[in-house]
């Protein structure tokens, strides 16, 4: 989900099994590393973003850690995640 207020966008999905989750898309030139988000609570993760206007393509880039209960040496993985109700913002230009 995107809620915009000016040029700044907020980013929220829910994902709670995930170790850390990027916001990447073609603003930062999908960097897996350039925006953290910030975990709200044991589900949701948020990152705000102050964007010029125009339309932007985005995801989230999911870390998954080990399982609950695993034992050290378990390995993560990642994965790219697609919001299923939105992969592009639109900043406007104010009027």
């Amino acid at each position: 989900m995107v809620t915009r207020i000016g040029n700044v966008c907020t980013f929220s999905t829910i994902y709670p099994d995930a170790e850390q989750i990027f916001l990447i898309g073609d603003f930062n030139d999908w960097s897996t590393t350039a925006h953290a988000m910030e975990r709200c609570g044991r589900e949701t993760w948020r990152a705000s973003v102050s964007l010029p206007p125009g339309s932007y393509r985005f995801a989230y880039f999911v870390v998954h850690g080990r399982a609950f209960g695993e034992r050290s040496g378990g390995e993560g993985f990642t994965a790219l995640r697609t919001d299923p109700r939105a992969v592009r913002v639109e900043v406007p230009h104010d009027n």
